[in-house]
């Protein structure tokens, strides 16, 4: 799943969507200061990588 608006936490709606293995790309943070994750499910949770700093709009 790849979301191209930036949240300012992960939306549980969008990890509830994610199978075994399946991942998330999605920029978390304000409008000023972003980091794009990988979330992959792994079993009950959900792993975290990042990807580094970035700058999208906002997820309204």
């Amino acid at each position: 799943m790849i979301v191209t608006a930036a949240a300012n936490r992960t939306p549980s709606e969008l990890l509830k969507q994610l199978k075994e293995g399946g991942r998330m790309v999605i920029p978390i943070g304000n409008e000023l200061i972003q980091e794009l994750q990988v979330i992959t499910k792994q079993e009950d949770k959900y792993a975290r990588k990042s990807l580094g700093s970035c700058r999208f709009v906002p997820l309204k």
